[in-house]
């Protein structure tokens, strides 16, 4: 259960098995409290990578759709995204992680907030079978309110018409939702995923609604920085399939002990330290700021990229470009602030 400005959100997460191979049961997390079996629901179903700016259009449409009928809302999602059980030689890259992106459903202001994990028998599902069983029959859903580019069910319908039908037989209502557009293309994971990888950390911010923040924990690295004046946390984040922006250097916020500093980011291989280095780093100098973090959490938000990475010819050269990469950002975060 959460609080929030709303009220109280129920969350519970749920394992999907299939008994004698007919009927699909949902098992309740003993750790996370029960629903309200009594209440019967609006809900929204998806994966939500980022509950960005669109996500957040789709579930005020939740939230309306609820209000007007009477109902309660749901947000319905999965803690692993469905490409990497559909397709587990892929390479799957995330905007958030699994507990970041329930703390952010559970702060949209619906009633409940049910996770389902993503087995194979849940993708062997088809769409009449997830609609009737799962949410019809064992979370209460009256509505579903689809997102625009939203398909589910083993049979991938990508039609209105034919969730409507299956609404229509077993008394759920079907509302489709209209995507939210920026800049001329609806907002999207993908879209967002693709500005970090050229470095379009505003632009990424702007969807997201919020700052791209990577966490984890601050590692020993190599000590260069500290010798040529520039100390630098190393950052080694809690999740490995994290979407990781281009390399180069940015301006972010650095959060650590309950304070936020300003901080110079580096994201890559220290060609000029480290030559043809192929382990990727993540490191901070934190603005005014000497203290031992090591060994605790500091989370990263991305402010502005500020120029790629590249190899000098000395360690002056570099350490001159450090003071204005320096200087630069703190003029760009004291504007920001």
């Amino acid at each position: 259960m959460l609080n929030n400005s709303y009220g109280t959100v129920l969350f519970q997460t749920f394992n999907i098995t299939q008994d004698d191979g007919f009927f699909v049961t949902l098992h309740p997390d003993e750790r996370k409290l029960m629903m309200d079996s009594n209440s019967l629901y609006a809900v929204t179903v998806g994966f939500f990578d980022g509950v960005h700016r669109g996500h957040r259009h789709l579930v005020e449409c939740l939230r309306r759709a609820a209000s007007d009928r009477g109902l309660k809302s749901m947000i319905v999602t999965f803690p692993e995204s469905p490409r990497q059980i559909l397709r587990p030689e892929c390479k799957v890259s995330l905007l958030n992680t699994p507990e970041d992106k329930m703390r952010r459903l559970q702060g949209c202001g619906v009633d409940a907030c049910q996770s389902i994990h993503f087995t194979p028998e849940l993708a062997l599902m088809d769409a009449r079978s997830f609609m009737s069983q799962i949410l019809y029959g064992q979370l209460g859903a009256r509505c579903i309110v689809l997102g625009y580019d939203h398909k589910f069910g083993h049979d991938r319908i990508t039609d209105l018409s034919t969730y409507r039908e299956i609404g229509n037989e077993i008394g759920i209502e079907v509302i489709p939702s209209e995507p939210l557009i920026w800049t001329g293309a609806p907002v999207s994971s993908t879209r967002i995923k693709k500005n970090l990888e050229c470095g379009y950390v505003r632009e990424a911010t702007e969807m997201l609604g919020y700052k791209y923040t990577i966490s984890g924990i601050v590692v020993h690295g190599l000590k260069n920085g500290r010798k040529m004046g520039f100390p630098t946390a190393n950052l080694e984040p809690h999740c490995n399939i994290l979407q990781i922006p281009v390399n180069g250097v940015y301006a972010a916020l650095a959060a650590v002990r309950g304070k936020t500093y300003k901080s110079m980011l580096n994201i890559g291989f220290r060609p000029t330290i480290n030559g043809d280095n192929t382990k990727l780093t993540i490191e901070a100098h934190l603005l005014d700021f000497d203290q031992d973090i090591y060994g605790e959490e500091l989370s990263l938000s991305f402010v502005d990229y500020i120029r790629t990475e590249r190899r000098f010819d000395s360690m002056e050269q570099l350490s001159v470009q450090l003071a204005d990469d320096r200087e630069r950002i703190d003029s760009t975060l004291s504007a920001a602030l």
